[in-house]
C-alpha cells in the first residue's frame, strides 16, 4: 500500500462513525438510485449475487440485500466495514464486509452477477486495475453499476469544488472533533465520453447513463457543510433534490454533476493499457499545505 492509499484508508477509518451524518446518507435516499438502476437495466436487481466494492457504511449493500440479493461487501477501510456491519444488523441483515483493495479483489473469476460501486470509484487510486478486476469477477453478461459518481459539469467549476473541499475539511475538524486529513480523498472527476470509450476497451458494452443533480450540487458545495442543524440541512437537501428531479430535469447533461452508469460484460478486454487521463482528471487527493487544517489552496491541474 503506497502513501496515498494509506492516507485514504486512514481518513475513512477516522470518519467512519460520523460519515452518514456528515453526508446526509440514508437508506431511503438510496431508494432513488435503485429506481434509477432499474431504469438503466430495464429490470430491478433482484435474486442475484452482488459485489459492492467500496461499500462504505453499507447503504448500497444493505438496500441490495433487502431486495433479495446475495451481497458481498468490501472496503479499503476496516472501520467503514464495521459501520456497514452495524447498519446491516439494524436492518436484520448479517453482512460481513471484507477489507481489500479493489484493484486486487480476492474472488474467483466469474463469481458475481453484478458489481457495484456507490460514490466510490472516484476514490480508487488505480482505476484501470480496479475496472479490470470488476470485469474479471463478473460472469459473462454480468453488469457493472457505477452509482452517483462525479462528472465534469458547467454548474460545478473547479473553484466551487475547492470550496466544498475546504468546508468538508472544516466540518471534520470542528463539527466532529477530527483533525484534518493530510490529503483529500476525492481522487477523480470523470468525463463521460472518455469513460464510456475506456469501458468499451475494457470489455464492456450496452452502456447506459443517467445524469442528475444541478441545484443540489450547488447547495452541497457552497452551503451544506456550513449547516450543523441536521433537520434544516436535510430539509434543504430534499427541497433541492425535488427541484432537480422536477423543474430542472430538462437541463442537458452538461449541467448535471453526478451520473449513474450501467455497463455489461460482453467481450474480452484489450490487453493494451488505457489512457486514464482521457476520462478521469485529477480532482483532489493532493497534499494540503502544512498547518492549514485543509483550508488552504490546492495545487492541482484544473479541468
Amino acid at each position: 500500500m503506497n502513501t496515498v492509499e494509506r492516507a485514504n484508508q486512514d481518513y475513512y477509518d477516522r470518519v467512519s462513525q460520523i460519515y452518514d451524518r456528515k453526508h446526509n446518507i440514508s437508506r431511503d435516499d438510496f431508494s432513488v438510485f435503485v429506481r434509477q438502476i432499474a431504469r438503466l437495466c430495464e429490470a430491478p436487481i433482484q435474486g442475484m449475487k452482488v459485489l459492492d466494492c467500496g461499500c462504505g457504511t453499507g447503504r448500497g449493500a444493505i438496500k441490495f440485500a433487502l431486495l433479495g440479493n446475495a451481497v458481498v461487501a468490501v472496503d479499503i477501510s476496516e472501520n467503514m466495514g464495521r459501520a456497514c456491519r452495524h447498519n446491516a444488523l439494524a436492518e436484520g441483515l448479517a453482512l460481513q464486509p471484507g477489507v481489500c483493495d479493489c484493484a486486487k479483489l480476492p474472488f474467483s473469476a466469474e463469481s458475481f452477477d453484478v458489481v457495484t460501486t456507490s460514490a466510490a470509484l472516484h476514490h480508487m487510486r488505480d482505476l484501470e486495475a480496479s475496472i479490470r478486476e470488476f470485469w474479471r469477477v463478473l460472469r459473462p453478461g454480468g453488469r457493472c453499476l457505477f452509482i452517483a459518481e462525479p462528472k465534469q459539469a458547467l454548474i460545478r467549476p473547479a473553484w466551487m469544488r475547492r470550496i466544498k473541499e475546504r468546508l468538508s475539511a472544516r466540518y471534520d475538524r470542528e463539527a466532529v472533533g477530527l483533525p484534518a486529513s493530510p490529503v483529500d480523498p476525492d481522487m477523480y472527476i470523470f468525463a463521460l465520453d472518455g469513460f464510456q470509450e475506456a469501458l468499451g476497451q475494457l470489455g464492456f458494452s450496452n452502456i447506459r447513463t443517467d445524469c442528475f443533480f444541478t441545484l443540489t450540487s450547488v447547495y452541497r458545495d457552497l452551503i451544506f457543510y456550513r449547516l450543523h442543524d441536521l433537520s434544516l440541512r436535510n430539509a434543504l437537501y430534499r427541497f433541492c433534490s425535488r427541484i432537480d428531479y422536477g423543474a430542472l430535469a430538462w437541463l442537458p447533461s452538461t449541467c448535471k454533476s453526478l451520473f449513474t452508469m450501467m455497463a455489461e460484460k460482453t467481450s474480452r478486454p484489450s490487453a493494451a493499457p488505457i489512457r486514464v487521463e482521457r476520462f478521469a482528471a485529477a480532482s483532489s487527493l493532493v497534499p494540503r499545505p502544512p498547518n492549514s487544517a485543509g483550508l488552504g489552496r490546492h495545487n492541482r491541474r484544473p479541468l
